[in-house]
């Protein structure tokens, strides 16, 4: 990480300053033209004012510009989407914070990446397992569910985001007392009658 080359507090006192210098240049020249203290005091006023308004709105308005990007990019990311970058066009603190900001985003998409990779490859190994594999979730819904399971279930309808006693209400007495009880439990099903 490069060092910023001019702060934020540099450039706004360099501001000031050159606010201060073009008031004192106006008030040192004022009484030349033979106006009195009052009227000097008055126009420095009249031409500092506006001058000070427009100088710090000219700083700030880039750096609240560029704020408004890093809040946008930070909710952003609270919906998972890593994608979002800021060019980086200042040399300050700001510019600092856009470069780790781009960094920040790099990395979390690479570790979403990386996590992908592995539920893809756990998803794969679970489906192709001989056992059933139902997972509930806090709410005990079903958060997910194997082939084998659905097989075992015998059912058409959908698993996901059920609750097991909805899907237990169809199967055989055995399986929804063991699977009830919330213990290791061994029990056997009678055959299926064959339909044909």
């Amino acid at each position: 990480m490069r060092k910023p080359r001019y702060s934020l507090t540099g450039k706004l006192t360099l501001i000031v300053a050159a606010n201060s210098i073009v008031i004192a240049a106006l008030a040192a020249w004022a009484p030349r033209l033979g106006l009195p203290p009052s009227t000097v005091f008055l126009l420095s006023i009249a031409v500092g004012v506006p001058l000070a308004a427009l100088s710090l709105s000219l700083f700030w308005g880039p750096a609240r510009l560029l704020l408004r990007g890093v809040t946008d990019g930070v909710r952003s990311f609270q919906e998972n989407d890593f994608s979002i970058r800021l060019a980086v066009t200042r040399d300050d603190e700001l510019g600092e914070l856009v470069e780790l900001y781009n960094r920040m985003g790099d990395v979390l998409r690479r570790e979403r990446s990386a996590i992908f990779q592995r539920e893809l490859l756990l998803d794969s190994l679970l489906q192709g397992a001989p056992m059933a594999i139902i997972l509930l979730n806090e709410r005990e819904r079903v958060g997910y569910a194997n082939v084998a399971a659905r097989r075992l279930l015998a059912t058409s309808h959908r698993l996901l985001g059920r609750t097991l006693s909805e899907i237990l209400v169809d199967a055989p007495d055995e399986m929804r007392q063991a699977l009830s009880a919330g213990e290791d439990a061994l029990f056997t099903c009678p055959p299926k009658a064959d339909p044909g």
